[in-house]
């Protein structure tokens, strides 16, 4: 077991099969391939909206679950910069000190809001988006602006 002392703006990419879990206190927001499994190995007595206990999955946990693999821990930066690429996506972090513009590539994105609240422009419309607020940009759209003064984590995936 290993044990990772975290700050706000700390990125950890966590494979796919790690066990893991995080401390109190921690806000994550999760970026990685599309999948709508996940195996609940423990989870801290929590329930579900209607109160029952949520259920666990031990067998599956443990047949999904590498303990050989490690987690790429990036310490938090004032800076744009590349800080997750792995062979399914690619995760940037901006800090945008004038507004910039994404090209759609042909590719969804992702853009997940780590500051305050700011606005996307697309297509010349102006949209709030809040703090701890993600987006969803369809292939579709040809760019997106991004507000200067913005905090945004920007994932793609390599490919479809």
């Amino acid at each position: 077991m290993s044990y990772q002392e975290v700050k706000p703006g700390d990125y950890i990419d966590i494979p796919a099969g790690m066990l893991h879990a995080l401390g109190a206190g921690i806000l994550a927001i999760e970026v990685g391939t599309n999948s709508n499994v996940t195996y609940r190995f423990y989870d801290y007595n929590r329930k579900n909206a209607d109160g029952s206990q949520r259920p666990l999955h031990l067998k599956e946990s443990f047949d999904v679950a590498n303990f050989a693999l490690r987690p790429t821990f990036v310490p938090a930066q004032n800076t744009t910069r590349r800080i997750g690429d792995t062979p399914h996506y690619v995760v940037d972090e901006i800090f945008a000190d004038k507004d910039i513009d994404i090209a759609g590539n042909g590719v969804y994105f992702l853009l997940s809001n780590l500051g305050e609240d700011t606005t996307l422009v697309v297509d010349g419309v102006e949209y709030p988006f809040k703090k701890y607020e993600s987006a969803f940009v369809p292939a579709s759209l040809s760019h997106v602006t991004i507000k200067q003064g913005a905090h945004l984590l920007y994932s793609q995936t390599k490919g479809n």
